[in-house]
């Protein structure tokens, strides 16, 4: 067996992508980080799970805290708006440069 044959295709996203857009590549294909690019096709870093999650999740909040902030009934708690993932705390600039 060759790396080739247990390697899947890069998942790309433009720096551009708003949060919902890369939570929404994650699920789809089924990975755990995107390459990001930049307005001409340069790739400019890389987004994981983690940094995703740590773009939403108040840094106060641990364990069963979490889960209990985003299971009001209300819902308040995520954005009406999804930023752009340059906009994101702690995502700008992206977590890993290239």
């Amino acid at each position: 067996m060759q790396a080739i044959d247990i390697m899947k295709e890069a998942v790309i996203i433009s720096e551009n992508a708003t949060l919902e857009e890369a939570m929404t590549a994650l699920i789809h294909q089924q990975t755990n980080t995107l390459l990001v690019r930049n307005i001409t096709g340069e790739l400019v870093g890389e987004v994981s799970v983690s940094d995703l999650f740590d773009a939403i999740i108040p840094e106060d909040l641990t364990g069963d805290d979490v889960q209990h902030y985003f299971s009001t009934e209300s819902n308040s708690n995520m954005p009406s708006y999804w930023p752009p993932l340059s906009l994101c705390r702690r995502l700008c600039p992206l977590t890993t440069q290239l």
